[in-house]
């Protein structure tokens, strides 16, 4: 696999650990530890696809993903969280995002997502938000230690 991706996510564990299997599958990989930068990076060096978590500490997930499809409206936005509920999933896909993953995510899981997510939308697949219209990661069993990205 090739592409380019930015993470943005605060902990600095779970980013470097996702920056590491990314990279070991061939992904070009850059990093940002809270919204306002990678906003900035995303805007300024569009990567492929953007990991998003939401709870950032400076600039909230869901308004970096509103204003990231608002300046690029075909950047491909994959939300990666432990605290979306169901709302919250449901709000992010109407902003834009590709999908969303609840944290822990088993890691082929990730990269099925992150590879998808990568390839361009067909046309017409817009805004819907229908049951599994652009979800990846909420089925199978949920990862355990060591077989996930929490």
């Amino acid at each position: 696999m090739t592409g380019r991706i930015l993470v943005i996510d605060d902990e600095p564990l779970i980013r470097s650990f996702a920056t590491r299997v990314l990279r070991a599958e061939g992904f070009a990989v850059t990093e940002a530890a809270g919204g306002r930068a990678g906003l900035e990076i995303a805007l300024s060096d569009p990567p492929d696809v953007v990991l998003l978590d939401l709870g950032l500490p400076d600039l909230a997930g869901a308004e970096v993903l509103r204003r990231l499809r608002h300046a690029r409206p075909d950047q491909a936005v994959l939300v990666w969280s432990a605290a979306a509920d169901p709302a919250t999933e449901r709000q992010c896909l109407q902003l834009g995002a590709r999908a969303c993953l609840r944290k822990p995510t088993p890691i082929a899981e990730l990269l099925r997502c992150v590879g998808a997510s990568g390839r361009p939308r067909p046309s017409g697949h817009g805004g819907s938000t229908a049951p599994g219209s652009r979800r990846c990661g909420r089925g199978g069993r949920r990862g355990g230690a060591g077989d996930g990205l929490e």
